[in-house]
């Protein structure tokens, strides 16, 4: 039988780690949080609850070169109504947004 205490505590490290907040049907935030050894992460097919229904998504982060990239695309044509992304600047943090999301790039420098 399976464990599911060994699947589940991966999957919320997962969660933490890409940092998508769907817990407002008005906004869906997200605040990616990568561990300093990590140069990135990449999402496959990614459920994503919207004031509009479930989407599912293609989300990645990569820091390179002083530059934090991050990109998303809604599959099947959907949109995310309301996008808000923390990415980090030199000075701080930024909030970048998008209405209408479906395919989103965002770079800051840090």
């Amino acid at each position: 039988p399976l464990n599911l205490v060994n699947v589940s505590e991966p999957l919320k490290v997962a969660r933490l780690i890409a940092g998508v907040d769907d817990t407002s049907r008005n906004e869906v935030k997200i605040i990616p949080r990568l561990p300093p050894s990590w140069s990135g992460y990449r999402m496959e097919n990614w459920p994503i609850y919207t004031s509009h229904g479930l989407v599912r998504a293609d989300i990645s982060c990569e820091k390179k070169d002083g530059k934090f990239n991050f990109a998303i695309q809604v599959r099947d044509g959907d949109a995310i109504p309301k996008l808000s992304v923390r990415l980090p600047e030199t000075k701080g943090t930024v909030w970048k947004k998008k209405d209408n999301a479906k395919k989103v790039e965002f770079t800051s420098s840090y």
